[in-house]
């Protein structure tokens, strides 16, 4: 298993989450024991789908897993802006959203160049 810290992180989330594999499984419609096996990172008999994944990254509303997969691509996670946009969709709420995220964006770069160069 080439990517077995991502899929340890995506068993993480779902044994930390309320009622744990189980529950998430149930959630999903899968039986529980398929889905633990799928979670193992010591055996090849299951597979995790690309959607079976997913799903449980929504459902546990885990970043570790996210934030595992981001350095696949040498990228970072960055938290949205508190806001019902997606609620009202008003074109104002949304660019200042936008707006606001690029700024927190250019932020953290600063902070890195900082402290690369230190």
């Amino acid at each position: 298993m080439t990517y077995k810290y991502i899929v340890s992180a995506i068993q993480k989330a779902a044994k930390n989450h309320r009622g744990g594999i189980t529950s998430v499984a149930l959630t999903m419609g899968k039986n529980p024991n398929i889905l633990a096996n799928k979670l193992n990172t010591n055996t090849n008999s299951h597979a995790l789908t690309l959607e079976e994944a997913a799903e449980i990254i929504k459902i546990t509303q885990n970043k570790e897993t996210i934030e595992a997969l981001a350095t696949l691509i040498n990228a970072t996670v960055v938290d949205l802006p508190k806001s019902d946009v997606l609620e009202n969709s008003k074109l104002n709420e949304l660019l200042e959203t936008f707006i606001l995220t690029n700024k927190k964006c250019a932020a953290l770069g600063e902070e890195i160049i900082q402290a690369s160069s230190a």
